[in-house]
Protein backbone atom coordinates (compact mmCIF):
# COMPACT_ATOMS: atom_id res chain seq x y z
CA UNK A 1 0.00 0.00 0.00
CA UNK A 2 1.21 3.45 -0.89
CA UNK A 3 1.31 6.50 1.39
CA UNK A 4 2.99 8.68 -1.25
CA UNK A 5 -0.10 9.76 -3.16
CA UNK A 6 -2.25 12.78 -2.36
CA UNK A 7 -6.03 12.92 -2.65
CA UNK A 8 -7.96 14.48 -5.50
CA UNK A 9 -11.43 13.38 -4.52
CA UNK A 10 -13.15 11.88 -1.49
CA UNK A 11 -15.69 9.13 -1.00
CA UNK A 12 -18.29 8.57 1.69
CA UNK A 13 -18.44 5.64 4.02
CA UNK A 14 -22.07 4.53 3.71
CA UNK A 15 -23.13 1.85 1.26
CA UNK A 16 -25.56 3.09 -1.39
CA UNK A 17 -28.09 0.42 -2.30
CA UNK A 18 -29.65 2.42 -5.10
CA UNK A 19 -32.46 0.75 -7.03
CA UNK A 20 -30.69 1.05 -10.42
CA UNK A 21 -27.60 -0.57 -8.95
CA UNK A 22 -29.69 -3.35 -7.42
CA UNK A 23 -31.47 -3.95 -10.72
CA UNK A 24 -28.17 -4.11 -12.55
CA UNK A 25 -26.83 -6.55 -9.99
CA UNK A 26 -29.89 -8.78 -10.35
CA UNK A 27 -29.58 -8.66 -14.13
CA UNK A 28 -25.90 -9.59 -13.85
CA UNK A 29 -26.73 -12.44 -11.49
CA UNK A 30 -29.33 -13.75 -13.92
CA UNK A 31 -26.85 -13.61 -16.81
CA UNK A 32 -24.20 -15.35 -14.70
CA UNK A 33 -26.72 -18.10 -13.86
CA UNK A 34 -26.98 -18.98 -17.55
CA UNK A 35 -23.34 -20.04 -17.47
CA UNK A 36 -22.34 -23.39 -16.09
CA UNK A 37 -22.85 -22.59 -12.39
CA UNK A 38 -21.32 -25.87 -11.30
CA UNK A 39 -18.31 -25.20 -13.49
CA UNK A 40 -17.87 -21.75 -11.97
CA UNK A 41 -18.03 -23.23 -8.48
CA UNK A 42 -15.48 -25.92 -9.40
CA UNK A 43 -13.18 -23.27 -10.85
CA UNK A 44 -13.41 -21.21 -7.65
CA UNK A 45 -12.38 -24.21 -5.55
CA UNK A 46 -9.10 -24.52 -7.47
CA UNK A 47 -8.00 -21.56 -5.34
CA UNK A 48 -6.66 -23.25 -2.20
CA UNK A 49 -4.81 -22.14 0.90
CA UNK A 50 -2.00 -24.60 0.05
CA UNK A 51 -1.40 -23.11 -3.36
CA UNK A 52 -1.77 -19.61 -2.00
CA UNK A 53 0.90 -20.29 0.64
CA UNK A 54 3.27 -21.84 -1.91
CA UNK A 55 3.12 -18.84 -4.21
CA UNK A 56 3.31 -16.42 -1.28
CA UNK A 57 6.49 -18.10 -0.04
CA UNK A 58 8.10 -17.50 -3.44
CA UNK A 59 7.15 -13.83 -3.75
CA UNK A 60 8.01 -12.94 -0.15
CA UNK A 61 11.30 -14.85 -0.01
CA UNK A 62 14.43 -13.05 1.22
CA UNK A 63 16.07 -13.70 -2.16
CA UNK A 64 13.81 -11.03 -3.71
CA UNK A 65 15.15 -8.46 -1.21
CA UNK A 66 11.81 -6.77 -0.67
CA UNK A 67 10.89 -6.33 -4.37
CA UNK A 68 11.62 -2.63 -4.48
CA UNK A 69 10.84 -1.16 -7.89
CA UNK A 70 14.05 -0.68 -9.86
CA UNK A 71 15.91 -3.54 -8.17
CA UNK A 72 16.77 -7.08 -9.35
CA UNK A 73 14.31 -8.46 -6.79
CA UNK A 74 11.38 -6.71 -8.46
CA UNK A 75 12.56 -7.87 -11.88
CA UNK A 76 12.66 -11.45 -10.56
CA UNK A 77 9.14 -11.09 -9.17
CA UNK A 78 7.87 -9.71 -12.49
CA UNK A 79 9.55 -12.58 -14.34
CA UNK A 80 7.87 -15.10 -12.05
CA UNK A 81 4.42 -13.52 -12.48
CA UNK A 82 4.84 -13.36 -16.27
CA UNK A 83 5.98 -16.99 -16.44
CA UNK A 84 3.03 -18.16 -14.35
CA UNK A 85 0.53 -16.29 -16.53
CA UNK A 86 2.18 -17.64 -19.67
CA UNK A 87 2.07 -21.20 -18.30
CA UNK A 88 -1.69 -20.79 -17.85
CA UNK A 89 -2.01 -20.16 -21.57
CA UNK A 90 -2.99 -16.50 -21.28
CA UNK A 91 -2.14 -14.08 -24.06
CA UNK A 92 0.62 -11.50 -23.64
CA UNK A 93 -0.93 -8.03 -23.38
CA UNK A 94 1.96 -5.76 -22.45
CA UNK A 95 2.58 -4.42 -25.93
CA UNK A 96 5.83 -4.81 -27.84
CA UNK A 97 7.52 -6.61 -24.92
CA UNK A 98 5.00 -9.42 -24.71
CA UNK A 99 3.77 -9.90 -21.15
CA UNK A 100 5.85 -6.96 -19.89
CA UNK A 101 5.01 -3.29 -20.31
CA UNK A 102 8.02 -1.16 -19.44
CA UNK A 103 7.87 2.45 -18.34
CA UNK A 104 10.46 5.02 -17.24
CA UNK A 105 10.89 5.68 -13.55
CA UNK A 106 13.02 8.45 -12.15
CA UNK A 107 14.68 7.65 -8.85
CA UNK A 108 17.02 9.62 -6.66
CA UNK A 109 19.25 9.25 -3.66
CA UNK A 110 19.95 11.96 -1.11
CA UNK A 111 23.45 12.26 0.32
CA UNK A 112 22.25 12.05 3.90
CA UNK A 113 25.71 12.70 5.36
CA UNK A 114 25.98 15.99 3.46
CA UNK A 115 22.41 17.13 4.17
CA UNK A 116 22.35 20.09 6.56
CA UNK A 117 19.64 22.19 8.16
CA UNK A 118 20.04 25.27 10.36
CA UNK A 119 17.57 27.78 11.80
CA UNK A 120 19.70 30.27 13.67
CA UNK A 121 20.51 28.18 16.73
CA UNK A 122 23.04 25.78 15.19
CA UNK A 123 22.82 22.83 12.77
CA UNK A 124 20.32 20.02 13.25
CA UNK A 125 20.96 16.30 12.74
CA UNK A 126 19.05 14.43 10.02
CA UNK A 127 17.07 11.49 11.44
CA UNK A 128 17.43 12.71 15.01
CA UNK A 129 16.26 16.31 14.95
CA UNK A 130 14.52 16.44 11.61
CA UNK A 131 13.14 14.39 8.75
CA UNK A 132 13.05 15.33 5.09
CA UNK A 133 10.95 14.56 2.02
CA UNK A 134 13.39 15.71 -0.69
CA UNK A 135 12.39 18.15 -3.38
CA UNK A 136 13.76 19.59 -6.60
CA UNK A 137 15.46 22.36 -4.61
CA UNK A 138 18.84 21.11 -3.44
CA UNK A 139 19.49 24.40 -1.61
CA UNK A 140 16.94 26.62 0.10
CA UNK A 141 17.05 29.62 2.41
CA UNK A 142 13.76 31.24 3.41
CA UNK A 143 11.96 33.05 6.21
CA UNK A 144 9.77 30.94 8.51
CA UNK A 145 6.18 31.86 9.38
CA UNK A 146 4.02 29.92 11.86
CA UNK A 147 0.49 28.90 10.82
CA UNK A 148 -0.78 26.95 13.83
CA UNK A 149 -2.01 23.38 14.14
CA UNK A 150 -1.97 21.05 11.11
CA UNK A 151 -5.36 19.46 10.59
CA UNK A 152 -7.21 17.16 8.23
CA UNK A 153 -9.42 19.79 6.62
CA UNK A 154 -9.14 21.93 3.53
CA UNK A 155 -7.65 25.33 4.28
CA UNK A 156 -6.35 28.39 2.48
CA UNK A 157 -3.20 30.33 3.24
CA UNK A 158 -2.91 34.09 2.60
CA UNK A 159 -0.77 35.47 -0.27
CA UNK A 160 1.70 36.81 2.29
CA UNK A 161 3.22 33.34 2.73
CA UNK A 162 4.44 33.24 -0.89
CA UNK A 163 8.17 32.54 -0.98
CA UNK A 164 8.26 31.66 2.73
CA UNK A 165 8.52 28.40 4.68
CA UNK A 166 5.22 27.80 6.48
CA UNK A 167 5.39 25.93 9.79
CA UNK A 168 2.56 23.90 11.36
CA UNK A 169 2.42 21.99 14.62
CA UNK A 170 1.61 18.28 14.24
CA UNK A 171 0.40 16.47 17.33
CA UNK A 172 -2.22 14.12 18.62
CA UNK A 173 -3.15 12.43 15.34
CA UNK A 174 -2.78 8.63 14.99
CA UNK A 175 -0.05 7.46 12.63
CA UNK A 176 -2.33 6.43 9.69
CA UNK A 177 -3.72 10.01 9.62
CA UNK A 178 -0.35 11.73 9.21
CA UNK A 179 -0.26 11.21 5.47
CA UNK A 180 -3.68 12.78 4.90
CA UNK A 181 -3.02 15.71 7.25
CA UNK A 182 0.32 16.43 5.60
CA UNK A 183 -1.23 16.22 2.12
CA UNK A 184 -3.91 18.76 3.06
CA UNK A 185 -1.32 21.17 4.41
CA UNK A 186 0.98 20.74 1.41
CA UNK A 187 -1.92 21.39 -0.98
CA UNK A 188 -2.55 24.69 0.81
CA UNK A 189 1.15 25.56 0.68
CA UNK A 190 1.40 24.88 -3.05
CA UNK A 191 -1.72 26.93 -3.76
CA UNK A 192 -0.30 29.91 -1.86
CA UNK A 193 3.15 29.77 -3.49
CA UNK A 194 5.00 28.85 -0.29
CA UNK A 195 8.69 27.99 -0.52
CA UNK A 196 8.11 24.88 1.56
CA UNK A 197 6.30 23.31 4.51
CA UNK A 198 7.68 22.63 7.98
CA UNK A 199 5.94 20.34 10.46
CA UNK A 200 6.90 20.89 14.10
CA UNK A 201 6.45 17.55 15.83
CA UNK A 202 5.40 16.82 19.37
CA UNK A 203 7.50 14.07 21.01
CA UNK A 204 4.73 11.51 20.48
CA UNK A 205 4.90 12.08 16.73
CA UNK A 206 8.58 12.66 16.02
CA UNK A 207 10.11 9.18 16.10
CA UNK A 208 7.40 7.49 14.06
CA UNK A 209 7.22 10.18 11.41
CA UNK A 210 11.01 10.33 11.02
CA UNK A 211 10.97 6.57 10.42
CA UNK A 212 8.23 6.98 7.83
CA UNK A 213 10.15 9.71 5.98
CA UNK A 214 13.49 7.89 6.05
CA UNK A 215 12.87 5.72 2.95
CA UNK A 216 12.31 8.88 0.89
CA UNK A 217 16.00 9.71 1.25
CA UNK A 218 16.83 6.54 -0.69
CA UNK A 219 14.64 7.31 -3.67
CA UNK A 220 11.31 5.83 -2.64
CA UNK A 221 9.37 8.39 -4.67
CA UNK A 222 9.38 8.41 -8.42
CA UNK A 223 9.22 12.17 -8.79
CA UNK A 224 10.69 15.02 -6.82
CA UNK A 225 8.04 17.51 -5.71
CA UNK A 226 8.71 21.21 -6.18
CA UNK A 227 7.70 21.91 -2.57
CA UNK A 228 10.20 20.71 0.08
CA UNK A 229 8.72 19.22 3.23
CA UNK A 230 10.57 19.19 6.56
CA UNK A 231 9.57 17.64 9.87
CA UNK A 232 11.44 19.01 12.89
CA UNK A 233 11.17 17.86 16.49
CA UNK A 234 9.70 20.54 18.73
CA UNK A 235 12.58 20.08 21.17
CA UNK A 236 15.08 20.79 18.38
CA UNK A 237 13.33 23.87 17.03
CA UNK A 238 12.42 25.44 20.39
CA UNK A 239 15.85 27.09 21.01
CA UNK A 240 15.71 28.83 17.63
CA UNK A 241 12.25 30.22 18.37
CA UNK A 242 13.32 31.35 21.81
CA UNK A 243 16.43 33.08 20.43
CA UNK A 244 14.19 34.97 17.98
CA UNK A 245 11.95 36.15 20.83
CA UNK A 246 9.09 33.94 19.68
CA UNK A 247 8.68 31.05 22.19
CA UNK A 248 6.90 28.18 20.48
CA UNK A 249 4.33 27.75 23.28
CA UNK A 250 3.39 31.42 23.01
CA UNK A 251 2.93 31.14 19.27
CA UNK A 252 0.67 28.11 19.70
CA UNK A 253 -1.53 29.98 22.16
CA UNK A 254 -1.63 33.12 20.04
CA UNK A 255 -2.63 31.43 16.80
CA UNK A 256 -5.86 29.43 16.62
CA UNK A 257 -8.27 28.55 13.84
CA UNK A 258 -7.60 30.25 10.53
CA UNK A 259 -5.82 33.32 11.91
CA UNK A 260 -3.10 34.78 9.70
CA UNK A 261 0.33 33.15 10.06
CA UNK A 262 2.78 34.90 12.36
CA UNK A 263 6.26 35.94 11.21
CA UNK A 264 8.94 34.37 13.42
CA UNK A 265 12.03 36.27 12.33
CA UNK A 266 13.76 32.91 11.76
CA UNK A 267 15.51 31.99 8.52
CA UNK A 268 15.87 28.30 7.74
CA UNK A 269 18.69 27.16 5.47
CA UNK A 270 18.61 23.69 3.91
CA UNK A 271 21.15 21.89 1.75
CA UNK A 272 20.24 18.44 0.34
CA UNK A 273 22.68 17.12 -2.31
CA UNK A 274 21.21 14.31 -4.39
CA UNK A 275 21.78 12.18 -7.46
CA UNK A 276 19.04 11.29 -9.96
CA UNK A 277 18.82 8.38 -12.38
CA UNK A 278 16.32 7.06 -14.91
CA UNK A 279 15.26 3.42 -14.89
CA UNK A 280 13.02 1.20 -17.00
CA UNK A 281 10.69 -0.87 -14.82
CA UNK A 282 8.00 -3.50 -15.52
CA UNK A 283 4.29 -3.99 -15.36
CA UNK A 284 3.06 -7.49 -16.26
CA UNK A 285 -0.08 -7.72 -18.41
CA UNK A 286 -1.94 -10.84 -19.61
CA UNK A 287 -5.28 -11.40 -21.32
CA UNK A 288 -7.97 -14.06 -21.22
CA UNK A 289 -10.10 -13.52 -24.31
CA UNK A 290 -13.86 -13.53 -23.70
CA UNK A 291 -16.27 -15.95 -25.35
CA UNK A 292 -19.04 -13.60 -26.50
CA UNK A 293 -18.47 -12.28 -30.06
CA UNK A 294 -19.60 -8.79 -29.04
CA UNK A 295 -18.78 -8.47 -25.34
CA UNK A 296 -15.28 -9.93 -25.71
CA UNK A 297 -14.17 -6.45 -26.79
CA UNK A 298 -14.98 -5.19 -23.31
CA UNK A 299 -12.65 -5.91 -20.40
CA UNK A 300 -12.67 -6.53 -16.66
CA UNK A 301 -9.28 -5.68 -15.13
CA UNK A 302 -7.94 -7.63 -12.14
CA UNK A 303 -5.02 -5.69 -10.68
CA UNK A 304 -2.44 -5.94 -7.89
CA UNK A 305 0.95 -4.41 -7.24
CA UNK A 306 4.03 -6.66 -7.15
CA UNK A 307 6.44 -4.21 -5.50
CA UNK A 308 7.30 -3.44 -1.90
CA UNK A 309 9.89 -1.19 -0.22
CA UNK A 310 13.08 -3.29 -0.45
CA UNK A 311 15.87 -3.32 2.11
CA UNK A 312 15.89 -0.77 4.91
CA UNK A 313 16.75 -0.09 8.51
CA UNK A 314 17.21 -3.33 10.53
CA UNK A 315 14.65 -4.11 13.19
CA UNK A 316 15.45 -5.25 16.73
CA UNK A 317 16.22 -8.74 15.38
CA UNK A 318 18.67 -7.45 12.77
CA UNK A 319 16.29 -8.16 9.88
CA UNK A 320 16.63 -5.49 7.17
CA UNK A 321 14.58 -7.14 4.38
CA UNK A 322 11.07 -5.74 4.10
CA UNK A 323 9.50 -8.83 2.52
CA UNK A 324 6.03 -7.38 2.03
CA UNK A 325 4.26 -10.74 2.32
CA UNK A 326 0.87 -9.14 2.94
CA UNK A 327 1.78 -5.87 1.17
CA UNK A 328 1.45 -6.91 -1.53
CA UNK A 329 2.72 -10.36 -2.35
CA UNK A 330 -0.70 -11.48 -1.10
CA UNK A 331 -2.62 -9.47 -3.70
CA UNK A 332 -0.27 -10.63 -6.46
CA UNK A 333 -0.77 -14.26 -5.44
CA UNK A 334 -4.54 -13.68 -5.42
CA UNK A 335 -4.28 -12.34 -9.00
CA UNK A 336 -2.40 -15.48 -10.11
CA UNK A 337 -4.89 -17.75 -8.37
CA UNK A 338 -7.81 -15.92 -9.98
CA UNK A 339 -6.15 -16.31 -13.38
CA UNK A 340 -5.84 -20.05 -12.79
CA UNK A 341 -9.51 -20.26 -11.75
CA UNK A 342 -10.58 -18.56 -14.96
CA UNK A 343 -8.56 -21.05 -16.98
CA UNK A 344 -10.35 -23.88 -15.14
CA UNK A 345 -13.77 -22.73 -16.38
CA UNK A 346 -15.58 -24.87 -18.98
CA UNK A 347 -15.46 -21.78 -21.21
CA UNK A 348 -14.27 -18.19 -20.73
CA UNK A 349 -16.81 -15.59 -19.60
CA UNK A 350 -18.50 -13.27 -22.08
CA UNK A 351 -16.15 -10.34 -21.52
CA UNK A 352 -12.38 -10.54 -21.61
CA UNK A 353 -10.31 -10.48 -18.41
CA UNK A 354 -7.10 -8.44 -18.22
CA UNK A 355 -4.63 -9.36 -15.48
CA UNK A 356 -2.48 -6.35 -14.55
CA UNK A 357 0.38 -6.77 -12.06
CA UNK A 358 1.96 -3.36 -11.62
CA UNK A 359 5.14 -2.02 -10.05
CA UNK A 360 5.86 1.40 -8.56
CA UNK A 361 2.82 1.42 -6.28
CA UNK A 362 4.95 2.28 -3.27
CA UNK A 363 6.42 5.21 -5.22
CA UNK A 364 2.99 6.76 -5.70
CA UNK A 365 0.96 4.42 -7.96
CA UNK A 366 3.43 4.88 -10.80
CA UNK A 367 2.79 1.59 -12.61
CA UNK A 368 -1.00 1.86 -12.59
CA UNK A 369 -0.77 5.53 -13.50
CA UNK A 370 1.39 4.61 -16.48
CA UNK A 371 -0.90 1.80 -17.66
CA UNK A 372 -4.02 3.98 -17.45
CA UNK A 373 -2.22 6.75 -19.37
CA UNK A 374 -0.78 4.21 -21.85
CA UNK A 375 -3.29 1.34 -21.90
CA UNK A 376 -2.49 -1.78 -23.88
CA UNK A 377 -6.20 -2.24 -24.65
CA UNK A 378 -8.70 0.56 -25.33
CA UNK A 379 -9.36 2.18 -21.95
CA UNK A 380 -12.92 3.14 -22.91
CA UNK A 381 -13.71 -0.58 -23.17
CA UNK A 382 -12.61 -1.32 -19.59
CA UNK A 383 -15.81 -1.82 -17.61
CA UNK A 384 -14.31 -2.38 -14.14
CA UNK A 385 -11.11 -2.71 -12.13
CA UNK A 386 -10.96 -5.14 -9.21
CA UNK A 387 -7.83 -4.34 -7.22
CA UNK A 388 -6.29 -6.60 -4.54
CA UNK A 389 -3.88 -5.09 -2.03
CA UNK A 390 -3.21 -6.76 1.36
CA UNK A 391 -5.71 -9.61 1.76
CA UNK A 392 -4.25 -11.97 4.40
CA UNK A 393 -4.39 -10.24 7.78
CA UNK A 394 -6.75 -9.44 10.68
CA UNK A 395 -10.20 -11.01 11.18
CA UNK A 396 -10.42 -14.33 9.30
CA UNK A 397 -14.14 -13.92 8.60
CA UNK A 398 -14.16 -10.41 7.11
CA UNK A 399 -12.72 -8.62 4.07
CA UNK A 400 -13.20 -4.96 3.21
CA UNK A 401 -14.21 -4.09 -0.33
CA UNK A 402 -13.50 -0.39 -0.47
CA UNK A 403 -15.30 1.75 -3.01
CA UNK A 404 -18.42 -0.44 -2.96
CA UNK A 405 -20.57 2.64 -2.37
CA UNK A 406 -19.34 4.17 -5.65
CA UNK A 407 -20.86 1.73 -8.14
CA UNK A 408 -23.08 -1.31 -8.65
CA UNK A 409 -19.99 -3.47 -8.01
CA UNK A 410 -20.73 -3.00 -4.31
CA UNK A 411 -24.22 -4.46 -4.56
CA UNK A 412 -22.94 -7.35 -6.64
CA UNK A 413 -20.11 -8.30 -4.29
CA UNK A 414 -22.41 -8.13 -1.25
CA UNK A 415 -24.89 -10.43 -3.02
CA UNK A 416 -22.11 -12.87 -3.91
CA UNK A 417 -20.80 -13.00 -0.34
CA UNK A 418 -24.31 -13.82 0.89
CA UNK A 419 -24.83 -16.42 -1.84
CA UNK A 420 -21.57 -18.20 -0.97
CA UNK A 421 -21.53 -18.88 2.79
CA UNK A 422 -18.77 -21.44 2.21
CA UNK A 423 -16.40 -18.49 1.76
CA UNK A 424 -17.01 -17.52 5.41
CA UNK A 425 -16.49 -13.85 4.57
CA UNK A 426 -18.62 -10.88 5.46
CA UNK A 427 -18.07 -7.50 3.86
CA UNK A 428 -18.56 -4.46 6.10
CA UNK A 429 -20.37 -1.59 4.37
CA UNK A 430 -18.32 1.33 3.10
CA UNK A 431 -14.91 2.08 4.66
CA UNK A 432 -14.47 0.51 8.11
CA UNK A 433 -11.63 3.00 8.72
CA UNK A 434 -13.29 6.31 7.76
CA UNK A 435 -10.47 8.37 9.27
CA UNK A 436 -8.21 7.19 6.42
CA UNK A 437 -8.96 7.84 2.74
CA UNK A 438 -7.99 4.28 1.77
CA UNK A 439 -9.69 4.44 -1.62
CA UNK A 440 -6.94 6.90 -2.61
CA UNK A 441 -4.07 4.68 -1.48
CA UNK A 442 -3.82 1.88 -4.04
CA UNK A 443 -3.95 1.11 -7.74
CA UNK A 444 -7.71 1.46 -8.21
CA UNK A 445 -7.32 5.24 -7.94
CA UNK A 446 -6.05 5.91 -11.50
CA UNK A 447 -8.92 3.81 -12.84
CA UNK A 448 -11.47 5.73 -10.78
CA UNK A 449 -10.11 9.05 -12.01
CA UNK A 450 -10.29 7.69 -15.57
CA UNK A 451 -14.01 6.98 -15.12
CA UNK A 452 -13.76 3.21 -14.54
CA UNK A 453 -15.88 1.76 -11.67
CA UNK A 454 -13.47 0.05 -9.28
CA UNK A 455 -13.27 -1.69 -5.93
CA UNK A 456 -10.36 -2.50 -3.64
CA UNK A 457 -10.13 -5.80 -1.69
CA UNK A 458 -8.28 -5.06 1.57
CA UNK A 459 -7.97 -6.85 4.91
CA UNK A 460 -6.86 -3.85 6.96
CA UNK A 461 -3.86 -2.11 8.49
CA UNK A 462 -1.57 -3.93 10.90
CA UNK A 463 1.60 -3.18 12.92
CA UNK A 464 3.83 -5.04 10.43
CA UNK A 465 2.98 -2.73 7.52
CA UNK A 466 6.19 -1.49 5.83
CA UNK A 467 8.31 -3.30 8.40
CA UNK A 468 10.58 -6.37 8.16
CA UNK A 469 8.00 -8.33 10.18
CA UNK A 470 5.52 -8.42 7.25
CA UNK A 471 6.42 -12.04 6.57
CA UNK A 472 4.73 -15.23 5.39
CA UNK A 473 4.36 -16.65 8.90
CA UNK A 474 2.02 -13.80 9.86
CA UNK A 475 -0.25 -14.20 6.84
CA UNK A 476 -3.56 -16.07 6.95
CA UNK A 477 -3.28 -17.86 3.60
CA UNK A 478 -6.66 -19.52 4.05
CA UNK A 479 -8.26 -16.07 4.30
CA UNK A 480 -6.23 -14.95 1.28
CA UNK A 481 -7.53 -17.90 -0.74
CA UNK A 482 -11.13 -17.23 0.26
CA UNK A 483 -10.77 -13.53 -0.59
CA UNK A 484 -9.35 -14.52 -3.98
CA UNK A 485 -12.34 -16.81 -4.58
CA UNK A 486 -14.71 -13.94 -3.81
CA UNK A 487 -12.81 -11.64 -6.17
CA UNK A 488 -12.92 -14.36 -8.85
CA UNK A 489 -16.69 -14.68 -8.47
CA UNK A 490 -17.08 -10.90 -8.72
CA UNK A 491 -14.86 -10.76 -11.81
CA UNK A 492 -16.82 -13.60 -13.40
CA UNK A 493 -20.23 -12.06 -12.59
CA UNK A 494 -19.06 -8.71 -13.96
CA UNK A 495 -17.72 -10.33 -17.12
CA UNK A 496 -20.98 -12.25 -17.64
CA UNK A 497 -23.43 -9.43 -16.91
CA UNK A 498 -25.48 -8.02 -19.78
CA UNK A 499 -24.75 -4.45 -18.67
CA UNK A 500 -21.45 -2.97 -17.58
CA UNK A 501 -21.25 -1.75 -13.93
CA UNK A 502 -23.00 1.56 -13.25
CA UNK A 503 -22.04 4.42 -10.96
CA UNK A 504 -24.06 5.42 -7.91
CA UNK A 505 -24.79 9.09 -7.35
CA UNK A 506 -22.09 9.13 -4.69
CA UNK A 507 -19.65 7.64 -7.18
CA UNK A 508 -20.54 10.24 -9.81
CA UNK A 509 -19.90 13.04 -7.34
CA UNK A 510 -16.60 11.64 -6.11
CA UNK A 511 -15.21 10.43 -9.45
CA UNK A 512 -17.19 11.95 -12.34
CA UNK A 513 -17.21 9.44 -15.22
CA UNK A 514 -15.61 10.40 -18.49
CA UNK A 515 -17.18 10.69 -21.91
CA UNK A 516 -16.47 6.98 -22.55
CA UNK A 517 -19.88 6.17 -21.08
CA UNK A 518 -18.69 4.62 -17.83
Amino acid sequence: MSFARGSRAGAGACLVLALPALAAAQQGAARAATADAAGVQRAATTITATDFARRLSILSDDSLAGRKTGTPGLETAAGYVAAELKALGLRPAGGANGFVQRYPLRSYRVDAAATTLSLGAGPLVLGKDFGLAPSQKQELSAELVYAGQARDTARRLPPQVAGKLVAFSLSGAPEPSWNRIMQRVMEAGRAAGAAGIVFILDPSVGEGLFAGMRPALAGERAELPALPTLAIAATAVAPGFAAAGQPLDSLRQALTGDAAPIATGITITLRQPLTIREESVPNVVALLRGSDPVLRDQYVVVSAHMDHVGVGRPDEHGDSIYNGADDNASGTVALLEIARAFRALPQPPARSILFLAVSGEEQGLRGSDHWVANPTIPLERVVADLNLDMVTRNAPDSIAVLGQELSSLGTTVQALAMAHPELRLTIPPGNPWPQIALIEMSDQLPFLHAGVPSVFFFSGMHPDLHRPSDELARCDTDKGARAARLAFLLAHATAQAAARPSWTEEGRRAFPPRASGN
